[in-house]
């Protein structure tokens, strides 16, 4: 096969997309954002149960029980409803802040060239040159690919740096291909 050679330019948006990819794929970031999730719902119970209990204690209430039980599905139910959209919220402005300070090596003109052995990407602040089995994942996504590596080092290429849709898929196969080639080599 011969190898894959491309020329592109990224954007903010190729950044927050691929670091997004990668958050939603991550094993890692999963369990430390439900973990988050869990953390929070403990704190809004807990402050909400002290609350409940101090107006309780002031007006003498006879069915506290079933007041908790639904104060408790309330914020149960807010806090399903608001941890989702808070986390990508957070996630966004942290890729914002970190994308001002990567901007200058980030937006560069790259070339990327792959083949059976090897993934190289060059830009004038950079060379990262590595062997496929460090390739833990390859996603194919709605407007990129990405080579995500074992340490979570994210390769991104963007679809409009293929000629057409044939040679995306035709590189897509060829990436599979040498992904299951180098785990097999291990």
């Amino acid at each position: 096969m011969e190898p894959i050679i491309l020329n592109y330019q990224l954007d903010f948006t190729d950044y927050q997309a691929a670091n997004l990819a990668m958050f939603k794929h991550s094993p890692r970031y999963q369990q430390a954002l439900n973990l988050n999730r869990y953390y929070e719902l403990l704190l809004y119970v807990l402050g909400a149960a002290s609350i409940a209990f101090f107006i309780a204690a002031l007006i003498q209430v006879d069915h506290l029980i079933v007041w908790l039980i639904v104060l408790g599905l309330i914020l149960l139910s807010s806090w399903i409803v608001y941890s989702h959209r808070d986390m990508r919220e957070f996630t966004l402005e942290y890729l914002k802040k970190n994308y001002r300070n990567e901007q200058a090596s980030f937006e560069l003109p790259t070339t990327f060239m792959s083949d059976s052995m090897h993934i190289k990407e060059t830009n004038p602040c950079f060379i990262s040159d590595f062997k496929w089995n460090f390739i833990q994942t390859v996603l194919n996504e709605t407007e990129h690919i990405l080579l995500i590596s074992h340490n979570n080092r994210v390769v991104v290429i963007p679809k409009r740096a293929f000629k057409s849709p044939a040679d995306q898929q035709m590189a897509l196969q060829q990436f599979a291909q040498y992904h299951a080639d180098a785990q097999l080599a291990e």
